[in-house]
């Protein structure tokens, strides 16, 4: 879990430093546009991405530790003891 924590915190970061260095300096472009408008969208898009992303993380986590854990019931089941 730790792993996902820290991989999600980099991406965060990353999102931060590129949505600082992209923000727009005139709000209106000179074809009319409302380039903060776009702006707002990509970076909610993008945050919306993230949280997709550590959930889907989360829930692949949870499902190979309930597998790991199934196994290994599995295998004490199959043992047999020596006769």
């Amino acid at each position: 879990m730790k792993r996902i924590n820290t991989t999600i915190g980099f991406l965060f970061i990353y999102f931060v430093v590129m949505s600082v260095l992209g923000y727009p300096r005139e709000r209106i472009a000179p074809d009319g546009a409302d380039r903060l408008v776009t702006y707002l969208l990509v970076c909610a898009l993008e945050l919306v991405v993230l949280i997709l992303l550590r959930w889907v993380l989360i829930r692949r986590y949870k499902m190979r530790e309930r597998r790991r854990h199934d196994m290994e019931q599995y295998a004490r089941y199959d043992e047999k003891p020596d006769e």
